[in-house]
């Protein structure tokens, strides 16, 4: 019974860092979209894949500790990643307008991304 529970766990573990990989994909399409020239693609292909993985993140009805861990590493990551940004902003070499629609675009989503996060933390954390 005890070696089943754990490789479930192990096995949860593996598959959860795979979602959150999928939001750290996006997220990182997204910022390279400031400073590059197919911005606007870029970001769509970002979306698509916090897309993927905030459906599954979303169906996480079970409380892990690893899944607190995550989702505290996660907002921590989106905080890092709006100043990393702003740094971008000002850097890069597109037009301000181009480079600003993309920039408000991106802390949209990660401020969303923060309160999903928040969210979903207090209810894990009221599955114990």
């Amino acid at each position: 019974m005890g070696k089943e529970t754990d490789d479930k766990k192990q096995w949860q573990k593996i598959k959860d860092i795979e979602y959150a990989g999928f939001i750290a994909l996006g997220l990182a399409s997204t910022s390279e979209a400031i400073n590059n020239d197919v911005g606007f693609p870029l970001v769509a292909f970002g979306v698509f894949w916090i897309i993927i993985g905030l459906i599954q993140v979303r169906s996480w009805n079970s409380f892990y500790d690893h899944r607190i861990a995550l989702i505290k590493w996660g907002i921590i990551f989106l905080i890092a990643l709006m100043f990393i940004q702003a740094i971008l902003f000002y850097i890069s070499t597109q037009p301000f307008f181009y480079k600003g629609i993309i920039l408000a675009v991106n802390l949209l989503l990660e401020i969303a991304l923060i309160v999903f996060f928040l969210k979903k933390r207090t209810k894990i954390e009221n599955m114990k």
